[in-house]
């Protein structure tokens, strides 16, 4: 490969630090803030949002994002970069998000640079670099007297089309997978329908409170009170999933047990307790807490059911996950800004079927006969599409070696 200039980041970037904003002053709509947990790996994601008021923008202008900024995690899995896109504008940016944005247009492509700093190679280098025992902080320091080798302008036009010409043929490969997934969640849902409603009335249907005594939310620490490891995991909605299972490993933020215990108190969990998503789109996210004596909490965008001995974990969590419950708790909710809302009173209310443990038991049964092979099917898919994603850095490394161009 030939020999190019090296530039570090701080001479042609433009590198912002975030703003510690304050949780307690977030509103329904406004000025979006967006943290940490909205950037991963190649793009930017607009899960869980918060909003400021809009009419701050003015004394917090100097963190106000433009489009096609590129935004990099500084804390725990830090060195993930995604461009930011019109569609979440307006927007600002919270602390331990870094911004870096191009000064000089004429000596790199945006797009170039973006992929450059979506290699492994860089992220490694992002890890290697940062300091903490409890949690990985990137100094903003170090970033900016990182060295990248940059070729002339034309090359970089060239090695981007390359890559994107590649990643277009991957791109249709996922899409297919993508299709392939829908289709098997559309078939949940049938199975679900089938055997969870109450079209005919066979069932005495009862409020869910009259029977689950135990309903709750969460609550958020505040940011200082969380940390990237730890004893007590505090789960938010993407830990959880469509299908009663949970994600654990995605993200994972922890407390401390004198928090777990005092300030958290509340929102303990224990094995069996049947998790929801109340802060959409999309709802219908349904958990179980797994057996064991490991210890869980939980934010304040998920309710938590709690069984006892008038209903069972799985016929709680299919239940909570069938179409016709989802459907009410989306029309029930308070949508604002395209973000649906559902209070825990709400939850409480759900209309929830007065039959037996054993006649649980058999609808579980039932439907697990159904689901299995879609199981088996969504596993293969989701080993296709991680292949995808590691063709693609593959097609990076190469990229960024001289093999493409």
């Amino acid at each position: 490969m030939p020999t190019y200039p090296t530039y570090k980041l701080g001479e042609i970037c433009e590198l912002l630090n975030g703003f510690a904003f304050k949780s307690s002053n977030y509103v329904q709509s406004g000025l979006r803030v967006i943290r940490i947990t909205n950037v991963k790996k190649g793009y930017v994601i607009d899960e869980e949002p918060q909003f400021y008021p809009i009419e701050t923008q003015e004394e917090l202008k100097k963190y106000i994002l433009k489009k096609d900024d590129l935004l990099i995690s500084l804390t725990g899995n830090v060195g993930r970069v995604g461009i930011l896109r019109e569609d979440l504008l307006p927007a600002a940016l919270n602390q331990r998000v870094g911004c870096l944005r191009v000064k000089n247009k004429s000596l790199v492509s945006l797009q170039y640079l973006f992929h450059l700093l979506n290699t492994d190679s860089f992220e490694k280098d992002c890890i290697n670099s940062s300091k903490g025992i409890a949690q990985k902080n990137m100094s903003t320091e170090w970033l900016k007297e990182y060295e990248i080798n940059l070729p002339p302008l034309p090359t970089q036009h060239q090695i981007v089309s390359r890559i994107e010409s590649l990643f277009a043929e991957l791109d249709k490969a996922a899409k297919h997978l993508h299709t392939a997934q829908q289709q098997l969640k559309t078939y949940r849902q049938a199975v679900l329908n089938h055997w969870l409603n109450n079209d005919d009335g066979k069932w005495e249907m009862v409020p869910i409170k009259e029977i689950i005594s135990v309903i709750s939310n969460g609550s958020t620490p505040k940011a200082d009170k969380m940390f990237s490891k730890g004893e007590i995991q505090f789960l938010k909605v993407y830990n959880l999933n469509f299908d009663g299972s949970i994600n654990l490993s995605k993200e994972p933020v922890f407390i401390e047990r004198d928090t777990h215990e005092t300030l958290l108190k509340r929102s303990q969990t224990k094995q069996g307790d049947v998790l929801i998503n109340i802060v959409g789109p999309p709802l219908g996210k349904v958990s179980i807490i797994p057996e064991g004596e490991k210890e869980y909490n939980i934010n304040q965008a998920i309710v938590m059911f709690r069984p006892n001995e008038f209903v069972t974990s799985k016929f709680l969590a299919y239940y909570l996950m069938s179409p016709q419950v989802i459907a009410w708790l989306t029309s029930t909710s308070k949508a604002t800004a395209g973000q649906y809302n559902v209070k825990v009173s709400t939850c409480r209310e759900i209309m929830f079927p007065k039959i037996s443990i054993s006649e649980q038991h058999r609808i579980v049964q039932e439907i697990e006969s159904r689901l299995s092979q879609a199981e088996a099917a969504e596993a293969s898919i989701a080993e296709a599409l991680q292949k995808t994603e590691a063709l693609r850095q593959s097609i990076l490394k190469k990229a960024f070696s001289g093999e493409l161009v």
